[in-house]
């Protein structure tokens, strides 16, 4: 199922009551409201063969990406699919970063010096929480989410997940999504590798789900996201 639509990226959240993980703290006082969100979405994956998910999604050693890299890759060490995610990358040749939940030490140490100086684009996989510190961060210095998916964990094993992606880029999506041990490896591939891709008006909204994996599932809702610069020419709010 597609769905065309969604107004801008980071306005796709229900935020819901308060949470540990957004609590962000520079100088004297608190710049963020600690928030948590509630990610949601239902469907099923299309058939595809998983020799083109191999062949697309590159999961050879790396570094198997030419071309640009995003500055940093953001990962939270507490969750299994996160630190897969955090490994493929590193695997690829970015600099990668841990956070547990907490942001404060990620933006005073790097992603300040970083932005302030007119770059770069970043990519994670973070709890919704930690995402919406960031994405309020970032719009400080003209940068904006610009694709994200979404992963709700059921009891029995699936995976639930919402995309807001280019139309271009919802193949690779479907396809990283397809293997169920190996999705997060596959969604930093595709993540990674469209770093710098020409990007439409608008974005496109999918669901798919991903098979029963074999590992006990994470209990919090994880995002995969991308971060860049939002370019001039667009009104604020609007996708690039």
């Amino acid at each position: 199922m597609i769905r065309r639509g969604a107004a801008g990226l980071g306005a796709v959240m229900v935020v819901s009551g308060v949470g540990k993980d957004c609590n962000l703290h520079v100088g004297r006082g608190a710049i963020m409201n600690r928030r948590d969100f509630v990610v949601y979405g239902t469907g099923a994956m299309a058939s595809i063969g998983v020799a083109a998910l191999a062949v697309r999604s590159g999961m050879g050693a790396g570094p198997a990406i030419p071309g640009r890299f995003p500055s940093r890759v953001i990962f939270d060490d507490r969750f299994q699919e996160s630190r897969a995610f955090g490994d493929r990358a590193g695997q690829l040749g970015c600099a990668v970063r841990p956070i547990s939940g907490d942001v404060t030490k990620l933006w005073t140490d790097d992603l300040q010096p970083l932005w302030t100086h007119g770059r770069g684009t970043i990519v994670g996989m973070t709890t919704g929480a930690s995402l919406l510190c960031i994405e309020q961060l970032a719009w400080n210095h003209w940068m904006r989410v610009v694709a994200r998916v979404d992963h709700r964990f059921e009891p029995h094993g699936a995976v639930h997940h919402r995309l807001l992606l280019q139309a271009d880029a919802l193949l690779d999506a479907q396809l990283a999504l397809m293997q169920p041990d190996k999705w997060p490896q596959h969604m930093a591939t595709m993540l990674v590798s469209r770093i710098g891709a020409r990007r439409s008006l608008q974005p496109i909204e999918s669901v798919a789900t991903t098979s029963s994996t074999s590992t006990p599932p994470t209990p919090t809702a994880l995002t995969s996201w991308v971060i860049e610069a939002r370019q001039l020419s667009q009104p604020a709010g609007a996708p690039t």
